[in-house]
């Protein structure tokens, strides 16, 4: 299998908005449109997982991120990074080794750089969430380690950018059909600061966004509420979870 990347411009409108004109003109005669360029990663084996992408908004530049299958077992997860263009600045680097499988997988633009984080399956049962920071050159700023590990299983995650580097957010299975979410603040190498801070318990849908102050969560709870709690760059709640 091949992993490509292409680059190409879009319309700038909302989404839901209606269009008079063409997105694009069309070209006079005898001037063809310009081709899409398109840019091989790297060439993979059946089974790899990914590739996902992150550019930064600031600094430019992007990776690409995937978990390919080890001959003796486990998964490695490979790095490359990209220009503005989506074209690779160096063949593609392995950042970290696994032993067993992957779950999933992310790549996030943070202030130092970017952040790659997996989960794993645990030992019957649980499971572990596993994060690395890599520069724009898609090199390690340091050695993957356990956000978290233990018996209940990974069953959603993000990263997301903060003034202080980054907050990791993740929800843990606390029973069948309920999760707790919890959060890490990580510095600008991508390394903890503090320990995990429980956000909510006994929640069933969940999703998260960069804030001013840090992050907003969407919380839908088992029995049926909608609020929106945030956190501040330290993974601290800000007061109470506000109804929507």
């Amino acid at each position: 299998l091949a992993l490509g990347a292409f680059a190409c411009g879009g319309s700038g409108k909302p989404v839901g908005t209606s269009v008079d004109e063409p997105h694009v003109k069309p070209h006079p005669p005898g001037h063809p449109a310009p081709s899409i360029a398109s840019h091989l990663i790297a060439s993979v084996a059946d089974g790899t997982l990914g590739p996902f992408f992150a550019r930064s908004p600031d600094k430019g530049g992007a990776v690409a991120a995937y978990a390919s299958r080890l001959p003796e077992g486990g998964r490695q997860i490979v790095v490359a990074s990209l220009d503005d263009h989506a074209v690779p600045h160096s063949p593609p680097r392995v950042v970290a080794t696994t032993t067993g499988e992957v779950d999933a997988l992310i790549a996030r633009a943070v202030l130092g750089g970017f952040v790659i984080a997996w989960s794993a399956p645990g030992e019957n049962p649980g499971g572990a969430l596993k994060l690395i920071e890599v520069d724009a050159a898609g090199l390690p700023r340091g050695d993957a380690f356990d956000v978290a590990r233990g018996d209940r299983e990974i069953v959603w995650f993000e990263v997301v950018p903060s003034s202080r580097g980054a907050l990791c957010v993740w929800a843990e299975q606390s029973s069948k059909t309920e999760a707790t979410i919890l959060a890490l603040s990580l510095d600008d190498r991508g390394k903890p600061r503090g320990v995990p801070s429980q956000v909510v318990r006994n929640v069933v849908g969940w999703q998260a966004v960069a804030t001013a102050r840090g992050a907003a969560l969407a919380i839908r709870t088992a029995a049926g509420a909608l609020t929106i709690q945030e956190i501040d760059a330290d993974a601290q709640p800000l007061g109470a979870p506000t109804p929507v």
